[in-house]
């Protein structure tokens, strides 16, 4: 999104924080099935256990799991990308409007 110049709007920074969150998700519970087998031995087992006895599978567990945990953790990240992009790029190049334009 930063490549699209499209990181400059909360409802930007809420898709960001939203595909991120997925992604991540996403990898980490083929991972922890195929990998692990399920049970990675963190805290987040817990959460994955509870969503297991819900959902009485463990993919849809270890995914719902984790985008429970990465929405938490990773809205922070998206957030600092954004004003750390900001701050390397000029008010022009950027998309936002200089300190001298009234819009």
């Amino acid at each position: 999104m930063i490549r699209l110049n499209r990181l400059h709007t909360p409802l930007n920074f809420v898709v960001a924080t939203l595909l991120v969150a997925f992604a991540n998700s996403l990898l980490g519970a083929i991972i922890a099935i195929f990998v692990f087998g399920g049970g990675t031995a963190t805290n987040i087992d817990v959460i994955v256990t509870g969503f297991a006895l819900v959902f009485n599978n463990i993919f849809s567990a270890a995914f719902f799991g984790r985008i429970v945990v990465n929405l938490v953790d990773k809205a922070p990240a998206v957030l600092a990308a954004m004003f750390f992009w900001r701050s390397l790029t000029s008010p022009a190049e950027s998309g936002l409007p200089s300190e001298g334009s009234r819009f």
